[in-house]
């Protein structure tokens, strides 16, 4: 009996010590290295300033990169991963990690992951992904009544944020027995640019003491994008709101005017207001036309709503190359009833007056 029992042991053992192979859990030649690069060359926000002087944007570098395969044909995505790790070299700055995926053929699909205002619609697919902002609080224009009344008739919306897109179709993922690395079809590394584009604007206003705070709001520009396609929506047109700012600078004979259009010149300092706003893009005339509303509040509360139709300017060199639209326009401010000496650009303000009072307890 016992030498039965010994023998059965025995036959365990070998079928445990030849039957059991040690494996991983991830086979090397299904993880797949990814490295992109983020191309930081945004004009009117990393370079093309219209005036070095004036203050101008700044971007947040993504701190998450998506990474889809999407099945060739279908475009819904298979596998997907986040890149956090960061790192820079002579070729700029880049996220990188690893993705795991059978051999096979996909579509690549890599863009910054949770911006600020920018969403992604139909992120499963890879040529239904699309880009887009979503519709502004009225508290932000609960003051400015002619920015409500558009408010009314257009779809007003947040500006969008930076949004850099890396894609490539027809991905081989061949059968291999180490760790590949994913790259560009040219074998460069990966390269991810923004769909969003930058436009630095400004117009001369005399009178600007007497404005407490100005905004703009621009219609006539796409309210979506596709995110591998990089294709503006025609059938979403939204209008955006922006604040801007003033600075009263005499040297600007581009928007020097004597005397505004219909108005003699007007009396009172004279400042550019300006700013620089994101948008996917203006849409083509034969979808709608560019119209800038400039909607100035006064120290009593009272607005002053002036609108011109760019759509024209759209069609310049200085416009289509540069992204800068300078409006050769002065917008003369009415003074108000009562006016008090300094507007709220460049506001006066008087010392405190201390007040004494029995607190009861």
């Amino acid at each position: 009996m016992k030498g039965r029992f010994c023998c059965l042991l025995c036959t365990a053992l070998l079928l445990l010590l030849t039957g059991c192979e040690h494996r991983p859990l991830v086979d090397l030649n299904n993880v797949h290295y990814v490295r992109v690069y983020i191309d930081e060359s945004l004009r009117n926000v990393t370079f093309g300033f219209y005036n070095n002087a004036l203050w101008h944007p700044t971007f947040e570098r993504p701190k998450v990169m998506r990474v889809a395969l999407c099945q060739a044909g279908t475009g819904q995505v298979v596998t997907d991963a986040y890149l956090q790790h960061t790192g820079s070299d002579e070729q700029g700055f880049y996220l990188d990690g690893y993705i795991t995926a059978e051999p096979g053929q996909y579509e690549l699909m890599i863009y910054n992951f949770s911006t600020e205002s920018t969403v992604i619609a139909h992120e499963g697919s890879y040529p239904d992904a699309t880009a887009y902002t979503n519709p502004v609080a009225s508290y932000y224009y609960a003051s400015m009544p002619g920015v409500r009344a558009i408010a009314q008739e257009e779809k007003l919306v947040y500006e969008p944020d930076h949004l850099f897109v890396s894609t490539r179709q027809g991905l081989t993922l061949p059968y291999l027995d180490r760790m590949d690395t994913v790259r560009q079809a040219d074998g460069h590394w990966l390269r991810a640019e923004s769909i969003v584009y930058s436009y630095y604007m400004q117009v001369r206003v005399r009178g600007i003491e007497y404005v407490n705070s100005s905004a703009s709001l621009l219609t006539g520009l796409a309210g979506s994008k596709g995110v591998t396609s990089r294709t503006m929506h025609a059938d979403d047109p939204v209008a955006i709101f922006f604040n801007m700012l003033s600075v009263e600078y005499d040297d600007e004979p581009q928007t020097r005017t004597e005397a505004s259009e219909g108005h003699e010149a007007g009396e009172g300092r004279t400042a550019i207001i300006y700013s620089t706003f994101n948008t996917f893009g203006k849409l083509p005339a034969e979808y709608t036309h560019l119209q800038i509303t400039f909607e100035f509040i006064k120290p009593d509360g009272s607005s002053q709503v002036e609108t011109m139709d760019i759509t024209p300017m759209f069609d310049t060199p200085q416009v289509k190359d540069q992204q800068w639209i300078i409006l050769d326009r002065e917008i003369v401010i009415t003074p108000p009833p009562a006016m008090d000496d300094g507007g709220g650009f460049t506001p006066d303000v008087g010392e405190w007056e201390d007040i004494n009072s029995e607190i009861p307890i």
